[in-house]
């Protein structure tokens, strides 16, 4: 089994160092365990190309000059033999908890990737492009009505 995870804003956003993150703890214990940021920035698994983007605090979106500069880094990770799936932990312009959606990628900006996986909002939105996998526990009472937990990912190169 393989883990491939990027960080959220809440593992960035803390007080605590990030070697005390759950992240860095499960990265150290569990040896098939992939954290994906700048420096290492995909993962080739048999014919998938996992490309992740942790996430991008809102300061940068403001400079967008500075947000296309680095989605095009990560766009020099896309291998077009290959399915390339890129992790998120973003706002999307279809939905986003900061008032203005210039804040949010937009759908052109997903094109270069065959499908897209989501963190940073927290309700589940399965498309046929994209999954927003939502938070894996209620962090309100009215998250707690939503369904929560995680996806188990399942390829198959037929």
């Amino acid at each position: 089994l393989n883990i491939i995870a990027i960080l959220g804003n809440h593992d960035l956003q803390t007080s605590r160092p990030l070697e005390e993150s759950p992240v860095t703890i499960v990265a150290e214990s569990c040896p098939n365990f992939t954290l994906l940021d700048l420096a290492n920035g995909n993962l080739l698994f048999n014919d998938v190309n996992f490309i992740g983007i942790s996430y991008i605090p809102p300061s940068i979106f403001i400079e967008q000059k500075q947000l296309t500069s680095l989605l095009h880094k990560f766009y020099e990770y896309v291998q077009p033999k290959y399915l390339n799936i890129a992790i998120f932990h973003q706002d999307m312009d279809k939905f986003y908890y900061v008032k203005d959606s210039t804040f949010a990628l937009k759908d052109e900006q997903l094109s270069p990737f065959d499908y897209s996986l989501f963190g940073h909002f927290h309700d589940r939105i399965e498309h046929d492009k994209y999954l927003v996998v939502g938070s894996t526990y209620p962090l309100s009472f009215k998250q707690a009505e939503v369904e929560k937990g995680g996806y188990l990912l399942t390829l198959d190169s037929s």
